[in-house]
């Protein structure tokens, strides 16, 4: 709860908001790949090949397009973090599945959301500029309200409702509404590197998907 937010928010003053999306999308992919390790899932070859190609698309992605460039000067500081951020937030779905919480939706986020304060709050103290004024306020309420406990509570109420299946599939739709919002309101430019690395990331996971799918039909009597 507190990794995934703090990197995302450093991460978007040095990344666009397009990128942090597009780089966010890979995290169903990641959240395959721990499974793997801590759930010891058997990964199929189609989960493999998605995941290459998603990775593929992600260094595409970072690179803007010239992959040399990645390998000469590395991951630039805002990527990495997103990346981490994403990273952080599969791994927390991952747990939520070992650990099976025995409390509630709500109640789990409400406990969920007190432990990340509690956690940020020595962070909070010691910044250099932690004062809430009329200008940051109603971020500050949105972000609190809306981002850290509206979405999460419907995400988890989604898993619920829907299963993880149909719920990750949704999840693939955060690139194109980031994208729109960031045109839209930010004035970002679309360009050809988010478009094709974009492509390769969403392809990737819709074919570990697709053989997850196979796999599971084909083990029902």
């Amino acid at each position: 709860m507190s990794l995934y937010q703090s990197l995302a928010y450093f991460a978007a003053y040095s990344v666009t908001a397009t990128s942090m999306g597009l780089i966010l999308a890979t995290m169903p992919m990641l959240t395959v790949l721990l499974a793997i390790t801590l759930l010891r899932a058997r990964p199929t070859a189609g989960t493999l090949a998605g995941a290459l190609i998603s990775f593929l698309g992600l260094a595409w992605l970072i690179s803007t397009g010239d992959l040399a460039a990645l390998f000469r000067q590395g991951m630039g500081k805002g990527g990495f973090m997103m990346l981490m951020a994403s990273l952080s937030y599969a791994l927390y779905c991952v747990l939520v599945k070992r650990w099976q919480i025995p409390l509630p939706t709500w109640v789990s986020l409400y406990v969920q959301i007190l432990c990340g304060t509690l956690v940020l709050v020595p962070a909070f103290l010691l910044a250099p500029s932690a004062t809430l004024t009329n200008d940051n306020l109603p971020l500050v309420l949105f972000a609190g309200l809306f981002a850290s406990a509206m979405a999460p509570g419907l995400w988890m109420r989604g898993l619920i409702s829907l299963g993880a299946e149909k719920t990750a599939a949704l999840m693939n739709l955060v690139p194109l509404f980031t994208a729109t919002l960031a045109i839209t309101l930010l004035g970002e430019t679309l360009h050809l590197y988010h478009a094709l690395g974009g492509g390769l990331i969403l392809f990737g996971i819709a074919l570990g998907h697709m053989s997850q799918r196979r796999v599971a039909g084909s083990s029902v009597p």
